[in-house]
């Protein structure tokens, strides 16, 4: 049977054969457990090469760092290798010393969320807002975590650093694996604080979409028939809605949040 004809078979049952045909069976290794944290690192390091933004791993119980990618937004100038000597003592030398304080506080509140189990298996990641210290200059930056868990417990926390259109720092939120609700945590009353999860119309996502492809208004409003008019219109609202000011912030913001494409 030819290839299209072997495709179209599979289609009305499982395509998986397809992905391994002619490829022999990889043994399971014998050393497979003592080689896992190996596996895990390398998987870092290949995902932080595709990845735009700053990309570390910490371990909660050991409260080391496992992993640190090249990227130099995180590093400010540092080497992967001495971030990971210095362990928890590098934060201080790269966040803004005014965020320091609540950077901690930041991490103290996650790390009491995850301490109890009856939430643990919603939760998908964490995020704020916090100011970096990038080579003398700083930058507001938006820092995601996604924890892992071992035996129950969470483990290993895997962070991602972007670029940030927010001007102030704070901003922690739980956004839960359902992406139909999240929760904002108020400093003030320690505790989390159900809100609305932040949802765009089809149309906001379709200019979203064009206009991160460097289409101009024009050119967008061809694309899905609608006049200048009109995209201009609802790029107001959409600004409004994520307050926001330009198309680039509204590009930065959404992508971050995972708006455009849910």
């Amino acid at each position: 049977m030819s290839d299209s004809k072997t495709f179209q078979a599979m289609q009305k049952e499982s395509i998986t054969p397809l992905f391994f045909k002619d490829i022999p069976s990889i043994p399971a290794s014998s050393d497979e457990k003592e080689r896992t944290s190996n596996v895990r690192k390398e998987t870092f390091k290949r995902m932080s090469t595709i990845i735009n933004g700053s990309i570390y791993v910490i371990d909660f119980h050991k409260q080391c760092f496992l992993f640190v990618s090249g990227h130099d937004l995180f590093l400010s100038g540092f080497s992967p290798g001495n971030v990971l000597k210095m362990g928890y003592d590098f934060f201080p030398k790269i966040i803004h010393p005014d965020d320091l304080p609540l950077f901690i506080d930041i991490h103290r509140a996650i790390l009491q969320c995850l301490s109890e189990p009856n939430s643990l298996q919603e939760i998908d990641y964490f995020a704020f807002n916090i100011r970096l210290m990038n080579h003398g200059l700083p930058l507001m930056v938006y820092h995601k975590m996604t924890p892992l868990f071992m035996n129950g417990y969470a483990r290993i926390g895997v962070c991602h650093l972007s670029g940030s259109v927010t001007h102030k720092s704070g901003n922690l939120e739980i956004c839960f694996k359902d992406r139909k609700k999240s929760s904002l945590y108020s400093f003030k009353q320690q505790q989390w604080q159900p809100q609305e999860s932040l949802s765009l119309t089809s149309r906001e996502k379709s200019i979203l979409k064009l206009a991160r492809q460097g289409k101009c208004n024009k050119e967008i409003g061809d694309i899905i028939h609608a006049s200048e008019r009109t995209i201009r219109n609802t790029e107001t609202t959409l600004y409004k809605k994520l307050n926001v000011h330009s198309m680039c912030e509204a590009i930065i913001y959404s992508t971050n949040h995972r708006l455009i494409f849910v």
